[in-house]
Parts: C-alpha cells; sequence; structure tokens
C-alpha cells in the first residue's frame, strides 16, 4: 500500500518537482529521494502518521503540504501553474 501510495502521490505532483526515485518500502512504510525544484534532494516517507521528511520538523496529512513547507519553488510553481490552467479556461469561454 505505501509504496503506491507514495508513488501515485509524486507522480501527481508533475513540474512542481524535478524528480522522484522510490527508495525503500515495506508493509509499514515507503521512502523516497526526491529532487526539489531548486535542485536540494530531499528523503519523504510515508507512514501510518503520514508524510515526513527529515527536512520539515512535523509529520503531514498530504504530499502538497509537506513540498510546501520544504520548497519555496514548490508553492510558486503551483500557483503558476493554476494561473495557467484559468487563463485557458477563460480564453476558451
Amino acid at each position: 500500500f505505501y509504496h503506491n501510495e507514495l508513488q501515485r502521490a509524486l507522480s501527481e505532483q508533475g513540474l512542481a518537482i524535478q524528480s522522484f526515485s522510490i527508495t525503500s518500502s515495506s508493509s509499514l512504510q515507503a521512502a523516497a529521494s526526491v529532487t526539489l525544484q531548486e535542485g536540494d534532494i530531499i528523503t519523504i516517507q510515508l507512514t501510518s502518521q503520514g508524510y515526513k521528511s527529515p527536512r520539515a520538523d512535523r509529520v503531514f496529512e498530504t504530499i502538497e503540504e509537506l513540498l510546501q513547507s520544504v520548497s519555496s519553488l514548490y508553492t510558486q510553481t503551483k500557483e503558476s501553474l493554476l494561473m495557467r490552467a484559468l487563463e485557458k479556461l477563460q480564453s476558451s469561454g
């Protein structure tokens, strides 16, 4: 479960992260190495408690919350993608 869920959550981040790879998984947790937009590489772990990283000081319910807390470019990229999507909707409507 944890491997598939972490894979799905990170895959959905698209252009807001550079890359990721699952580095370990078991019946109790999964971990991934994630390259942020800044070029920093962090480890993200998913357990029954939620998402956590050594770079963050708490456990998060969503991958988005964790990424926002460790990467200012993540938030900027997500906002930019949202604005582009809204502009497309307005121009086609």
